[in-house]
């Protein structure tokens, strides 16, 4: 992440793809605070670059919401998923 924030920049699409599948990998052992922290500014960034139209963006809205609902956030959950699908 470092290197590609350095050579890309932070703001580059790649970058937000893979701040998004590291969050992922995050997710799945049940870390989900820290999970959710690297999907939000993720998920910002895709919806200014892609729309929120896009495959990717909505993979993210999708795994953000599900974490949120892992983490009892249920309310700004299920928001989150009323807007992907």
């Amino acid at each position: 992440m470092v290197i590609q924030r350095r050579v890309v920049g932070p703001l580059h699409f790649d970058t937000s793809r893979t701040l998004g599948n590291l969050a992922v990998f995050i997710h799945l052992p049940g870390r989900h605070a820290e999970a959710a922290r690297l999907l939000r500014p993720s998920l910002g960034e895709l919806e200014q670059r892609l729309g929120q139209d896009h495959t990717e963006y909505l993979f993210v809205a999708a795994t953000l919401g599900a974490t949120l609902a892992e983490l009892g956030r249920h309310d700004e959950a299920q928001t989150l998923l009323r807007e992907v699908r």
